[in-house]
């Protein structure tokens, strides 16, 4: 009986915990060149604000939802209104993105 409710506990913690996972406020993420990684942001929407890193080998394109693609070089930021992220190396190097969401209601 007590090992089978561990087990159970276990196993509700492992889900509570990728449950979690599976959206992101902030993060960074790290492309090898010409790799490309979707994000979720959130069930709803959020505004999201993502940066390439100073540091970056070149440009990254960012798709935030359904919303026009964005290309950023190297130190540029931009933001959008989205649920998930799709984000490009476009470089022959690494490149860093960082992003942030926040509350604000989108502009009509």
């Amino acid at each position: 009986m007590k090992i089978s409710t561990l087990g159970a506990i276990a196993l509700l913690s492992a889900g509570l915990i990728s449950g979690q996972a599976a959206s992101a406020n902030f993060g960074i993420v790290t492309l090898k060149p010409g790799e490309t990684q979707t994000v979720d942001i959130s069930a709803t929407g959020r505004n999201t604000r993502v940066c390439n890193d100073f540091f970056s080998s070149g440009p990254v394109g960012v798709t935030i939802s359904d919303n026009a693609p964005l290309n950023l070089s190297p130190g540029e930021c931009a933001e959008d209104f989205g649920e998930r992220m799709m984000i490009q190396n476009r470089a022959s190097g690494l490149s860093t993105v960082k992003f942030l969401t926040y509350n604000r209601r989108r502009r009509s």
